[in-house]
């Protein structure tokens, strides 16, 4: 054990070494909370958490040592943090982020205003949930998808989800998988080119 501490001790010293001359240091939130006393030892200025809305407020805040400066970066409309305890989530709001809670009490905040990567027909799906987004004249341009009738389709199926194969929590489904692979080597065919091309 004596050995092993040692051991653990001189990597965080290498890794301060290393790391203490760095402009940028990314890590997740995991990381951070397993390398709290190199963080501790860097005193980073300005900390930003990138998909801020869909990590636990405890993450976060675990992830912070006194910087001058924290930008949360994400969309609280969209997914939310996972707690593996239910109860906690419904009965204590663990399942609202830090994010989420500093938007809900009012704290300055910018949002996105125009989008410029969807054309407008998919970008009216997501209007209820975004009615000020607007679409930047970019995407009313983009060319017809080679080979198809329509530039949006959605499919329905019957087929049932599985289990991941690594993590119980996740979800695969063999039949979709199969349908974007048939339909990526329908697109190359139509003379699209993956980017090693």
């Amino acid at each position: 054990d004596v050995l092993f501490e040692q051991l653990n001790e001189l990597g965080e010293m290498l890794d301060y070494e290393v790391l203490k001359s760095r402009d940028i240091v990314a890590m997740t939130t995991t990381g951070a909370a397993r390398h709290n006393a190199l963080l501790q030892r860097l005193k980073p200025r300005v900390v930003m958490v990138e998909e801020a809305a869909e990590i636990l407020e405890s993450h976060v805040i675990a992830s912070l040592h006194s910087p001058e400066h924290v930008l949360l970066i994400g969309d609280h409309k969209q997914l939310k943090p996972s707690s593996s305890v239910y109860e906690l989530s419904t009965r204590y709001h663990m399942d609202l982020s830090l994010f989420e809670r500093l938007i809900n009490n009012d704290v300055p905040h910018s949002t996105l205003a125009v989008q410029r990567r969807m054309r407008p027909l998919i970008a009216s799906l997501i209007a209820p949930v975004y009615p000020t987004l607007r679409d930047h004249e970019g995407v009313t341009d983009y060319p017809m998808v080679k080979g198809v009738g329509k530039n949006m389709f959605l499919i329905s199926h019957n087929e049932l989800e599985a289990g991941s194969l690594d993590d119980d929590r996740s979800k695969r489904n063999p039949h979709e998988v199969g349908f974007i692979s048939r339909l990526v080597k329908y697109l190359l065919q139509q003379g699209y080119r993956d980017r090693k091309s």
